[in-house]
């Protein structure tokens, strides 16, 4: 559509002027003939009276011209404003259509993951049990087990390639990507958001970086797509996931035997 509208914009000039010139041909064979024709009429010709000596042959030969030739603009404006209207319109209907079934998909993919969020926040138990045997508070396990699920649930279920990547910050660890280790120095200066989000940045992936400091952990999170556009939303969403593992080893530590 956007083609059409671009082709019919671009060569309007010529079907406009190629159409008045159609005409003022038209117009001029009309304008001789009514000429001849007028000059066989006597009181015309004759111009006896007042207004046989107003409309001449001639003058109204070119009353004739002008007449076809107003037409012809006439027309070539409307064959040039009436289909570039419609053309305009369907596009913008076009778009319109587009961007609600865009919107629409969005708001289908983040139901979506608050249905994930919720069906962990049911499993608390079970996540509860799995840790409860783990050597002090397994808050870093906990996290990578609730990003592996959530990567799976990404690509799985809403059909888009994510990847995520966990470093412990605390223990010297980092990023390979020499980019990836300047955002994650960001998070050195205090006055800085803990999180990073860089759409189309790295190697043509969108980038979602968080740093958490939480239960004697300092982890830095990475999650990457080629496909997904991060935005606060997702923040919100791994933002959840973190709390709830807080919420497991908090409930582990009081579950969990006084060593002394």
């Amino acid at each position: 559509m956007k083609k059409i509208t671009n082709l019919f914009s671009r060569y309007k000039n010529i079907i406009y002027y190629s159409v008045v010139i159609l005409f003022v041909i038209i117009g001029f064979i009309y304008a001789v003939r009514g000429y001849y024709y007028y000059q066989d009429i006597e009181q015309i010709a004759s111009g006896s009276d007042l207004l046989g000596a107003i409309f001449t042959p001639f003058a109204l030969s070119i009353v004739r011209f002008l007449i076809v030739v107003c037409f012809g603009i006439f027309l070539a404006t409307t064959i040039i404003a009436i289909p570039l209207r419609r053309i305009k319109v369907m596009q913008f209907e076009v778009e319109f259509a587009e961007k609600a079934t865009e919107i629409a998909e969005i708001q289908d993919k983040q139901f979506n993951q608050l249905h994930f969020l919720e069906k962990v926040l049911k499993e608390n138990s079970y996540f509860i049990g799995r840790f409860y045997q783990e050597d002090g508070i397994p808050y870093k396990a906990v996290i990578e087990h609730l990003l592996h699920s959530y990567e799976i649930f990404f690509n799985d279920e809403l059909g888009t390639n994510l990847h995520f990547e966990l470093v412990d910050a605390g223990n010297g660890e980092t990023f390979e990507d020499k980019r990836l280790k300047r955002m994650m120095t960001t998070f050195d200066n205090p006055e800085n958001n803990n999180v990073l989000i860089r759409n189309r940045t790295i190697f043509g992936s969108n980038i979602l970086m968080l740093h958490q400091e939480e239960l004697e952990e300092d982890l830095c999170i990475l999650l990457s797509s080629s496909e997904y556009e991060f935005t606060d939303f997702d923040v919100k969403i791994i933002q959840s996931l973190l709390e709830t593992a807080r919420i497991i080893c908090d409930s582990i530590s009081l579950i969990s035997p006084d060593p002394t």
